[in-house]
């Protein structure tokens, strides 16, 4: 599923159906390949929607105390944990989603059933392939040398991740190089560096 949203127009969507066909040929239900897939969806995508709200502070404040761009490695490994953590306080306490919005509340309810019983696994892998995905940029820029906070860097590939969404061309192709090129040149790498 993750490759034909890759190479077929349509994007994820479509990667999401070819995904569901074939869990429903192999004999799993579809009720409960519809739920997966969503609840998958969503956890992923609410990971990738936390990433900018983590950034704001550390952008307002200035520069952070991690000058250097290798040091991003180990911001990355600290922003899963809050991640992980903001997770389970969101998936535990009702309190805390009574106070999140109607429609935010029930998405986060909807994948808290689907993934009961393995919530953390769960977060710490949708964390890990964010950060994991991040910690790989931060150090292809540090390779070649580019120098950038890491805040305007994770700002930068949470941008460019939500271009890949707008299935505009298979996969994001193109779309998401270009936005994602065009963002680092803005977050203080040279040209060259980011290309």
């Amino acid at each position: 599923g993750g490759a034909a949203g890759k190479v077929v127009p349509g994007g994820p969507a479509t990667g999401g159906v070819v995904q569901g066909g074939m869990l429903i040929r192999s004999g799993f239900p579809p009720r409960q390949v519809g739920a997966v897939l969503s609840s998958t969806g969503l956890l992923s995508t609410g990971v990738l929607l936390s990433l900018p709200v983590l950034v704001v502070p550390a952008i307002l404040l200035g520069p952070p105390l991690a000058r250097e761009l290798q040091l991003g490695l180990v911001f990355s490994l600290m922003m899963s944990a809050v991640i992980v953590a903001v997770g389970l306080a969101l998936l535990h306490w009702d309190g805390l989603v009574r106070a999140v919005a109607g429609v935010i509340g029930r998405a986060v309810h909807l994948v808290a059933d689907a993934f009961a019983g393995r919530w953390l696994r769960s977060l710490a892998s949708a964390a890990g392939n964010r950060m994991i995905d991040y910690a790989g940029l931060v150090a292809a820029l540090h390779a070649v040398g580019a120098t950038a906070r890491p805040s305007l860097v994770l700002l930068a590939y949470v941008v460019s991740l939500a271009l890949a969404m707008i299935p505009i061309t298979p996969g994001g192709l193109g779309v998401v190089e270009a936005g994602l090129t065009t963002l680092l040149v803005l977050a203080g790498v040279s040209t060259d560096q980011a290309v």
